[in-house]
């Protein structure tokens, strides 16, 4: 019984200090609301310069297109059978050589340009 008690009253003061951090982080909430805008402390807003945000959305979005346009045709061409598929050890050829695999490549390579146009819609609507 009284082990019991002393787990209990410990639970208890566990569920108060949460209980006191809630209300904290609830009237820093509140505060933020009430005054419109959001800061904090440990992380404050870093903005860049346009023409540097923009170099570098450019670069990402050059980076992914171009990525993309790789794993879309790689797959399919004479590289691939070449360079890929002749070189790789005997048990990954028929796993390499399948179209299942090309066209998932291909796939991912779409996934490249839609996380592109992701970005530039972005960067749009920011300016």
């Amino acid at each position: 019984m009284g082990g019991s008690s002393a787990l209990h009253l410990a639970h208890s003061r566990r569920r108060g200090q949460r209980q006191g951090r809630s209300a904290i982080a609830s009237r820093r909430v509140a505060s933020e609301r009430d005054s419109g805008e959001v800061s904090f402390a440990y992380n404050p807003a870093v903005s860049a310069p346009r023409p540097i945000r923009a170099a570098g959305v450019l670069a990402v979005v050059v980076y992914l297109c171009a990525a993309g346009w790789f794993l879309v045709l790689a797959p399919w061409s004479r590289f691939w059978a070449a360079r890929v598929v002749e070189q790789a050890p005997p048990w990954l050829l028929a796993w390499l050589g399948s179209p299942a695999l090309r066209g998932a490549l291909s796939g991912f390579g779409l996934v490249h340009f839609a996380v592109a146009f992701s970005w530039l819609e972005a960067s749009w609507r920011r300016q």
